[in-house]
């Protein structure tokens, strides 16, 4: 880009040059052609060519003259500038660069449920959608703070799906919380205006449900002595009972008396 007015001279290389994208701190750099010259560099900034406002005057620094914003604390807000190096002589060179509106991150949901059960499978992937509602482009990165829970791809450009699932074997029955942290950038040292932004991602399991062989299994029968009806009915009578029952716990009993107070009596049954 050439600018009524300017001397150029091959002697002066500036970078950025014409129409580079650059961070809002951008660090400017000249380097003289001229052997032996290690003089006072000065470089202008402005938004207009016409205009030349804001002079920083800088000693050389092996291996060129350079302007850097971030170390000055110095951002610039999004739009096109023009730069002039100019050096004791009155050589300069002018180019321009841009600062282009920063990317911002989008991301569908702030935070996901899985469940499993323990011993089974892992639980269905979920899906992430990210994407860039601000200006230029978005260069993002996604890492978890745990081990169980992944994220596929972990990187992208502007717009993507990351799938999500956690691995649950060698978990125990629990609750767990993991943390998904994304960031991104237009390009280096020009992160999203956003950036980072974390995502909760909360994972329960459960213990397997009892088997239907274990919950189904037969009781066991229990030997149980029980009191006949007659018993209760026809023992009211002490002189029947005396002569007919009450020999059963007397060794002299008669094994008719016997068989007649097992039979009448009492029974076995199972339950």
């Amino acid at each position: 880009m050439l600018f009524p007015g300017i001397s150029y001279a091959t002697a002066l290389l500036l970078s950025p040059y014409d129409g580079q994208t650059t961070s809002n701190q951008p660090r400017l750099t000249v380097t003289s052609t001229v052997i032996g010259y290690r003089g006072v560099m000065s470089i202008f900034v402005s938004t207009s060519p016409d205009l030349w406002g804001t002079s920083y005057n800088i000693p050389y620094s092996d291996p060129y003259y350079y302007l850097d914003f971030k170390e000055r604390s110095i951002s610039l807000t999004p739009g096109t500038y023009y730069w002039r190096g100019m050096d004791w002589t009155g050589v300069s060179q002018v180019r321009s660069f841009i600062v282009p509106v920063p990317s911002t991150i989008s991301y569908s949901s702030q935070s996901y449920n899985f469940s499993g059960v323990q011993g089974s499978s892992n639980p269905a992937n979920q899906i992430l959608s990210i994407s860039n509602s601000g200006g230029s482009n978005l260069f993002w990165k996604i890492s978890s703070n745990v081990n169980w829970l992944n994220a596929s791809p972990s990187f992208g450009y502007n717009g993507g799906q990351v799938s999500l699932w956690p691995n649950i074997s060698n978990l125990p029955v629990g609750t767990y919380e993991g943390v998904l942290t994304i960031t991104g950038e237009a390009f280096a040292d020009y992160p999203a205006t956003n950036s980072p932004v974390t995502i909760l991602v909360k994972l329960t399991i459960s213990a397997p449900a009892p088997s239907a062989s274990a919950s189904q299994a037969p009781k066991p029968k229990v030997k149980v002595k029980v009191v006949s009806a007659f018993h209760k009915k026809q023992c009211k009578n002490k002189k029947f009972h005396a002569r007919h029952c009450k020999a059963a716990s007397n060794k002299k009993q008669t094994a008719k008396n016997k068989r007649f107070h097992k039979k009448k009596c009492t029974k076995i049954i199972f339950k």
